[in-house]
């Protein structure tokens, strides 16, 4: 009894471990972008999850830049949970750093070659036996300013799509 109780317990413990080892990374796409005035804003994107096994994201943190200017930052206070093979819809609120109704800031030099840069840095939760595994993640995608003057979709698609 006992020694199939060790071999219960060392399988479970290898197939978790398993789980931790393939673990791909999940996937974004943007889903609007809403404004609270001009100081605050709420990010809506996609979170696809292409394991099979649900996992959770904590400890968002999250900073939009522009060359080396921060435009908007922001933390998600709640964790995100995301079934196997699914999707969920999540806000990302944020802190704008700079006036949008200050036009100079957008008629600055260069700013056509500039690029505007999306950081998220966090932890997957995974299930595990005995405790949760947690797995930290940094994300980092930038796309020329240019490219987003046309305003499209596709163009900030681009910016947070994995």
């Amino acid at each position: 009894m006992r020694k199939a109780l060790v071999l219960a317990i060392i399988a479970v413990t290898v197939v978790f471990t398993a789980c931790r080892s393939n673990l791909i990374q999940v996937r974004t796409e943007f889903d609007g972008l809403s404004m609270e005035g001009r100081e605050k804003g709420a990010l809506r994107l996609k979170v696809i999850n292409l394991n099979k096994f649900g996992l959770s994201i904590e400890e968002l943190d999250y900073t939009m830049l522009l060359g080396r200017d921060t435009l908007a930052l922001g933390t998600r206070p709640e964790p995100i949970s995301v079934a196997g093979q699914d999707t969920t819809a999540a806000e990302f609120p944020f802190d704008m750093r700079f006036d949008i109704a200050d036009t100079s800031f957008f008629m600055r030099p260069g700013l056509l070659s500039d690029t505007v840069t999306f950081k998220l840095a966090g932890r997957y939760v995974l299930p595990g036996f005995l405790k949760k595994n947690r797995v930290p993640f940094r994300y980092s995608k930038g796309i020329p300013v240019g490219d987003i003057i046309g305003g499209s979709t596709t163009d900030l698609n681009r910016l947070f799509n994995q």
